[in-house]
């Protein structure tokens, strides 16, 4: 790719893991054991990465406020991201592309489980 200035995209990267003094990083892995990659939060953004390849990188750029955690279901399919403004957002992990958004809370969403039916997305939160 390319543009106007004559500057070509080689790459892309991610930023790296939102941390929190005095609080636990979010970090989770893909639970089929099929592939290497995470997922965790970046300022108001998602990431899903390999870890063998951080060029292999897919980042949801769809939430207003700080995204607070990142989740894959169980069957790495979907990603469920939450935000300080209580806002889920499931999406597709590998295309980047929303499927729902949810109002989880009225108040910052800190953890999120999706249920292995798919049918459920339980939040924790203040």
């Amino acid at each position: 790719m390319s543009d106007d200035a004559g500057l070509t995209k080689k790459f892309t990267f991610a930023g790296v893991p939102n941390t929190t003094k005095s609080e636990g990083t979010h970090l989770s892995a893909d639970p089929t054991g099929q592939t290497d990659r995470i997922c965790y939060a970046s300022g108001r953004s998602a990431v899903v990465r390999s870890i063998s390849n951080p060029t292999d990188v897919c980042v949801f750029l769809q939430h207003t406020m700080p995204v607070t955690c990142v989740r894959f279901s169980h069957d790495s399919k979907m990603i469920a991201s939450a935000d300080e403004s209580g806002t889920v957002k499931v999406w597709n992990p590998i295309t980047g592309v929303q499927l729902h958004e949810l109002r989880g809370s009225s108040a910052p969403i800190r953890d999120l489980c999706i249920h292995p039916d798919a049918k459920f997305i339980i939040v924790g939160g203040e």
